[in-house]
């Protein structure tokens, strides 16, 4: 079963927008999404700075604000899971609401979990993900996180992790990486070569998947002809795998071109005509 979500309407004709509600381990991405939402409604200063209704006797403004609140803090808590929402019950803004949660799920200077992230950041590699995007996009979530609680990793540093969960085939790219000159070596620099690199990769590899199919193809197309083949009967010499057209190139010479006779011919009576009549050729007598 899939995460929870929640449809939450933007205030305009656009369609509603749909985002994961807070779970606990999601924080650092709910915070995002649920930021976005708020500005997109137009509502992101109730929460920071926050909007305090001065002593006024407007009671238009007065109306105004209090329906701003109420809009901003229904999203907010909408957007959480059952047990988050006991957690803000007793709360009436929301900016309150969004301080209580930054509080518990992403409490400021938190040396426990700065480590545990941390940890999990240069623990993570390539071949755990389906592709670069996702491995880049599980470096930057994490990075999102210690940045939620106060922890910041330089640029380089960043750069120099991310090349560091690549595998052993990556060498030659990453010597090039390394290379560059220190004005052009940054996080930004890393991960635009090394999402081409990874596309150069899938193209090369598709094209050699093309190449064997073609050839399993042929050679299949191969074996199919030459089994059926195995099964004719040659209807000049009676024999199995070829056509009778075929006879000729595979009978062997002496029947293709028998060679005359070379031994002495038997000598032969000569014939005598005249003896078929009864006539005799000896002049004396008639026989």
């Amino acid at each position: 079963m899939g995460p929870e979500r929640v449809a939450i309407d933007s205030g305009s004709s656009m369609p509603y927008t749909s985002i994961e509600k807070l779970n606990g381990l999601n924080y650092a991405s709910w915070n995002f999404k649920m930021k976005l939402v708020l500005m997109e409604c137009d509502l992101w200063t109730t929460v920071q700075p926050g909007e305090e209704l001065k002593d006024t006797d407007d009671h238009r403004k007065m109306r105004l604000h209090e329906c701003r609140q109420g809009k901003a803090f229904a999203k907010v808590c909408l957007a959480l899971g059952d047990e988050q929402q006991q957690h803000v019950q007793h709360l009436s803004s929301p900016k309150d609401v969004w301080e209580e949660l930054q509080r518990l799920y992403a409490p400021k200077d938190s040396k426990l979990r700065i480590l545990q992230l941390r940890r999990q950041l240069y623990s993570e590699k390539l071949e755990s993900h389906g592709g670069m995007d996702a491995y880049l996009g599980k470096i930057n979530h994490i990075v999102t996180e210690l940045t939620n609680i106060g922890d910041r990793i330089d640029d380089d540093d960043l750069a120099m992790t991310i090349l560091c969960g690549l595998p052993e085939d990556w060498d030659v790219v990453i010597s090039s990486i390394c290379n560059l000159p220190e004005s052009e070596f940054c996080c930004s620099t890393v991960k635009r070569r090394l999402i081409a690199e990874w596309a150069r990769r899938i193209e090369s590899s598709g094209k050699c998947e093309e190449a064997m199919a073609a050839t399993t193809a042929e050679r299949n197309s191969t074996d199919t002809r030459q089994s059926t083949k195995s099964t004719l009967v040659c209807f000049r010499c009676g024999k199995l795998g070829h056509f009778a057209r075929e006879w000729t190139s595979k009978a062997p010479k002496s029947l293709k071109h028998p060679k005359a006779a070379t031994g002495k011919q038997p000598k032969t009576r000569p014939c005598n005509m005249f003896a078929s009549y009864g006539t005799c050729t000896d002049n004396k007598s008639i026989c």
